[in-house]
């Protein structure tokens, strides 16, 4: 079961629309959860909904869960004024931790990352 988490551009997102699931081929599925921006995610509670409502083999106790990450940095090749991309960066980094933010257990998640000049 691959879950990919969207946040829309409305406030909320509708109960009956939050959720789609999509056969990927056998034994593969694509689940695809929406959020408003003024919602808080209950993606365990969505990912064990939406788990059994496919034949799937194993359980949660053994998934793994995949989350990006990006970092940003202020270099001199810019394209924001000196302080602009400062600015950028901190909030960046203040940002909330994922992991945490999805409320998903920190010992099945794998962080995947990558470096961006700002």
């Amino acid at each position: 079961m691959l879950v990919t988490v969207t946040s829309e551009n409305m406030p909320y997102v509708d109960e009956h629309t939050r959720v789609q699931i999509r056969k990927v081929e056998e034994g593969y599925y694509r689940v695809s959860l929406r959020y408003g921006f003024m919602e808080i995610p209950e993606l365990p509670s969505q990912i064990v909904a939406a788990a059994a409502q496919l034949p799937l083999r194993g359980s949660l106790e053994e998934a793994t869960y995949y989350v990006g990450r990006e970092t940003f940095e202020a270099t001199d090749a810019n394209q924001f004024l000196g302080w602009q991309e400062s600015l950028y960066a901190i909030l960046a980094r203040n940002s909330a931790d994922m992991t945490r933010y999805y409320a998903l257990p920190t010992a099945q998640v794998v962080e995947l990352g990558t470096r961006l000049d700002l």
